[in-house]
């Protein structure tokens, strides 16, 4: 199904920036790294939730009335 794929890259590339923002703390001050980490995992939690609860009404939506990604 296309919308578990979508949502299985979006949460790849979620992760890859985690990486990178982990990468960039090292690299920076400490403190200053920790204030980037701390915003970063709001929007990241935020965004995750909200494709979520997309899925979750794509998936339990079956004639595609409500539908966000119309194929």
């Amino acid at each position: 199904m296309m919308v578990g794929v979508l949502v299985m890259l979006l949460l790849l590339l979620l992760l890859l920036l985690l990486m990178m923002m982990m990468m960039m703390m090292t690299i920076m001050k400490a403190w200053f790294g920790m204030v980037v980490m701390a915003v970063v995992m709001v929007v990241v939690v935020m965004m995750t939730f909200k494709v979520v609860v997309v899925a979750v009404s794509v998936v339990g939506n079956d004639n595609g009335d409500l539908c966000i990604w119309q194929w």
